[in-house]
Order: structure tokens, then C-alpha cells, then sequence
């Protein structure tokens, strides 16, 4: 029983990072239809905790075509 409550919370939290994804994701593209801010925006997911795979599986976007800058962390001294 406890494994599945802890499943369940699971899915609930990947769920609502979907959903969080796909509001600011819609939020992004009503401003414009440039590709380029689809990347603010996964870091800005990131920022806030969303994890980038997850990000990018609901985007539909592809991990490799990120400038490789972006995949470095932001620490503090930046």
C-alpha cells in the first residue's frame, strides 16, 4: 500500500511539472514564434526545479540541439 501511495505521489509530481511546462511553454509561444526562446524558457524551467529531461520530452525537443553553454550550471559567481 505504501509503495503504491509513494508511485502515485510520484506520478502527481511529474504531472504537474508537465503541466507547469506547458503553460509557461504556451506563455512563450503566444509572445513569438521564435525557436530561440525555447531555451529560456528550459532553463528557466530548470531554475525553478523542473528537470531538463522532462522539459524537453514535453517540448518535444531534442537534448543535443542545446548551445553548450546552456548545459553548463549557473552558480553563484556568474
Amino acid at each position: 500500500m505504501q509503495a503504491e501511495l509513494r508511485e502515485a505521489q510520484k506520478r502527481i509530481r511529474l504531472l504537474e511539472q508537465e503541466n507547469e511546462i506547458l503553460r509557461r511553454g504556451a506563455a512563450y509561444f503566444t509572445q513569438s514564434q521564435l525557436p530561440e526562446l525555447i531555451y529560456p524558457l528550459v532553463l528557466e524551467l530548470a531554475a525553478d526545479r523542473i528537470p531538463v529531461e522532462v522539459a524537453f520530452r514535453v517540448l518535444g525537443l531534442l537534448e543535443a540541439r542545446v548551445p553548450t553553454g546552456a548545459r553548463e550550471p549557473v552558480t553563484d559567481r556568474d
